[in-house]
């Protein structure tokens, strides 16, 4: 099943000389409330499977699963905070968790990804796994 988790998204990403200052001072100031999504088996032996980093991230500190040998849990991208389970429309269940921050929230939250995905994008790093390096 899908799994939903309030988390604190910059505790995940550790910190590395080539962000910008603005991307390091939120990194480690943490409190970077997001929504993040995983997977949770079920069966005999349930495991965690989150796939956020590619593993081209390794080299900067990220904590990747090229070394997953399809048995156990992933290494999960964030720190889950509260647990949320969905049985519906992941995406709506999201955007309605999201909805409901705080306009501050909502704006670190902004900030930060924006901050993060332009550091990615300067490395050449797709989340989505293409033009990975």
């Amino acid at each position: 099943m899908i799994e939903l988790v309030d988390c604190d998204f910059a505790a995940g990403v550790p910190p590395h000389s080539s962000m910008s200052q603005d991307l390091l001072d939120q990194v480690r100031a943490g409190n970077i409330r997001d929504i993040h999504c995983w997977v949770r088996t079920r069966g005999d032996t349930p495991q965690l499977l989150d796939a956020t980093w590619p593993s081209g991230l390794a080299v900067y500190g990220f904590s990747t699963n090229s070394g997953w040998t399809g048995t156990g849990d992933t290494y999960p991208a964030v720190d889950c905070v509260q647990s949320i389970s969905v049985s519906e429309d992941v995406l709506i269940e999201k955007q309605r968790l999201l909805d409901d921050f705080s306009d501050q929230e909502k704006k670190r939250r902004k900030k930060f990804l924006g901050a993060l995905s332009s550091w990615l994008d300067s490395h050449s790093i797709s989340v989505g796994g293409k033009n990975e390096s």
